[in-house]
């Protein structure tokens, strides 16, 4: 039996391209009709994006609807982003929501095409996931701890909530929405809330500072099924006020050279070294006793961080070293 095509629903003209463009994005993002819970950060940067990408055609004298988007419009666009010297990353997360957006929302799939089709310079699009040096806090000189002690008279839960990322390895999103009692299993950490594509994973704890830090989490909480999360403020809010509290404190790449998401580098090359393998990165050390493979070490690291592929581990612990008379394996990219 075939599966009935969905058609892509046609508002009222009236409407304007705001209107029309948020009743899509709604409907993109309806749990009821996709059957998966899609987070906050990601419907905010999808919104944002085509917002953006709108209001410049409209700037532009295109006064394009959302459902009349054509190809031509992504080639202007990109050529703009292009010549404003926008980051590769920048431009293909644009390009990608709007293949994203013809492909789901507007029934045109496959007109956009991928990212290098519409810039004059393929290299202003082309982008590097593995890092030339450890984008940990410790590498930069700075203490984590003393960092967190600093903020924690200002903001006791986002101070923790660093804690649980140092502790733990766990996105922004996932520190600030996990419920602590919920998730302590007695020898792992369960991770359910705010986690990328709802996956949820395991994270052994090894040390008794990761217990003290969950300990401290969960009487921090006022009870079983609340999270992380200032109670005076919604899950979402609370979001926004950790990353709001980071820029005060400095904590960006402009102010201390520095992200939140280091924490989650620093605790992937500490796991490593736990595991005994020394990680690329940081193979100026000594070398510690080997105890697993290095295959064995990405593939327990990628499930700890969340994700399926152990080559993603790489962006965290750097790429493979390619030992002496071996070929080097081409690679295609990710090109979005």
């Amino acid at each position: 039996m075939q599966k009935k095509k969905t058609r892509p629903f046609v508002h009222p003209p009236h409407l304007s391209w705001k209107a029309q463009l948020m009743a899509y994005i709604k409907a993109r993002f309806d749990p009821k009709a996709n059957g998966r819970y899609t987070a906050d950060l990601t419907k905010d940067a999808f919104k944002n994006n085509l917002f953006l990408t709108f209001r410049l055609l409209w700037q532009q004298g295109y006064k394009v609807l959302p459902r009349n988007l054509r190809e031509k419009h992504v080639h202007l666009v990109a050529r703009y982003w292009e010549q404003q010297g926008l980051s590769a990353s920048t431009i293909q997360n644009r390009i990608c929501t709007l293949r994203v957006f013809a492909d789901q929302c507007i029934g045109k799939r496959g007109m956009v095409k991928r990212s290098a089709h519409y810039v004059r310079d393929r290299a202003s699009v082309t982008r590097t996931y593995i890092p030339a040096e450890e984008k940990s806090w410790t590498r930069r000189g700075i203490n984590p701890l003393t960092v967190i002690e600093f903020i924690a008279p200002y903001d006791s839960h986002v101070a923790l909530q660093l804690k649980m990322m140092h502790a733990f390895g766990l996105r922004c999103e996932e520190a600030v929405s996990i419920r602590p009692w919920r998730a302590d299993f007695g020898d792992r950490l369960y991770v359910t809330e705010g986690t990328k594509g709802g996956r949820v994973r395991d994270i052994t704890i090894r040390s008794v500072y990761q217990r003290q830090v969950l300990d401290e989490a969960k009487q921090k909480v006022r009870g079983v099924r609340a999270f992380l999360g200032d109670p005076r403020y919604t899950q979402r809010q609370a979001i926004w006020h950790f990353a709001n509290v980071l820029r005060r404190f400095g904590i960006t790449r402009k102010g201390l050279g520095i992200t939140s998401h280091g924490l989650r580098h620093g605790w992937a090359n500490d796991l490593c070294e736990s595991l005994g393998w020394t990680p690329p990165l940081r193979q100026d050390k000594d070398t510690c006793p080997v105890l697993l493979s290095e295959d064995q070490v990405r593939q327990r690291l990628a499930q700890e961080l969340g994700h399926n592929r152990k080559n993603v581990t790489s962006a965290y612990v750097g790429a493979r070293i390619r030992q002496p008379g071996s070929r080097p394996k081409t690679s295609r990219g990710l090109d979005k």
